[in-house]
């Protein structure tokens, strides 16, 4: 059993999604150019693809989740691209011009610059240990915070070459109303309907828990696609629909066809993460 538990809404999972659909994401913090496997044909700076690799789509996750209000990343090294998380000295001298700067090289300027926080689980990534500002251990199902171990147990001819790229920028972007044609309906907790033709699948949104959540978030998807958001970038959307759960998920079941009153709170992260899946969505980037 759990003596203590942490919640906190601001919490993202990150992970490696292979031929995820992306729509005009600002991943150039990560990725260099478009010269990679992974389908796209546009800019990092305005990256679009219907087959994202491992790494281009952890890259645009990174990037949705901080677009959409995430404090905190959650990253498991299991559910990661490896190439995307590190890259070791020898790579880095075999490979100069690789295109992709690993989320090594980005994790203390995330925290530094813009205030997010990191929380890895790595059985291999040894590279983070220096990096960390905590290093808890588990041992036997018991957690040990081993910070002060770090630094005597690792060797001290161990290399770590990080390179100190420009601070990361994330392009926001803002969305254009596409309205569904044809049923609108949640079938389980990590799929549902947006349209005809239109599966909407939520497997890797980790966080959510039970499908009275996906029945809002279909709903949140039909009330933010039912009208015109002139001037507003898709996080200032989502400022105003949390507002408005704040207060009731009525107009949710209203967009929905009436009150039914199986409705779950989802959060705006998994609401965004939502809308970034679906393939109908229209993103563009609100400076363009």
């Amino acid at each position: 059993g759990r003596e203590g538990c942490v919640t906190d809404t601001t919490v993202s999972t990150i992970r490696s999604e292979d031929g995820r659909f992306v729509q005009a994401v600002d991943v150039s913090a990560f990725i260099s150019s478009s010269s990679f496997p992974g389908g796209g044909t546009s800019s990092t700076k305005n990256f679009t693809t219907l087959d994202a690799s491992g790494s281009t789509s952890q890259a645009a996750a990174v990037a949705e989740a901080i677009e959409a209000g995430a404090q905190c990343l959650l990253f498991d090294e299991d559910l990661s691209a490896i190439n995307f998380m590190t890259k070791d000295a020898r790579m880095r001298a075999l490979v100069p011009t690789d295109p992709i700067t690993p989320y090594l090289d980005r994790v203390r300027n995330l925290a530094e610059v813009h205030g997010i926080s990191s929380i890895l689980v790595v059985g291999g990534i040894g590279e983070y240990l220096r990096l960390a500002d905590a290093v808890v251990l588990m041992e036997n199902w018991i957690p040990r915070d081993v910070t002060a171990q770090v630094t005597s147990i690792l060797p001290k001819d161990i290399e770590l070459t990080i390179q100190s790229p420009p601070a990361a920028y994330f392009t926001p972007r803002t969305i254009q109303p596409t309205p569904p044609v044809g049923k609108v309906v949640a079938r389980t907790r990590t799929s549902l309907q947006f349209g005809d033709n239109n599966e909407l699948s939520l497997l890797a949104v980790d966080q959510l828990v039970e499908i009275g959540q996906t029945r809002a978030i279909a709903a949140a998807l039909i009330a933010l696609n039912s009208e015109p958001h002139p001037q507003q970038t898709f996080s200032q959307i989502l400022d105003i629909l949390d507002a408005a759960l704040d207060n009731s998920l009525d107009f949710l079941s209203r967009a929905h066809g009436g009150i039914t009153g199986d409705l779950v709170r989802p959060r705006r992260l998994e609401i965004a993460a939502a809308f970034n899946r679906l393939r109908t969505a229209r993103f563009y980037q609100a400076s363009s």
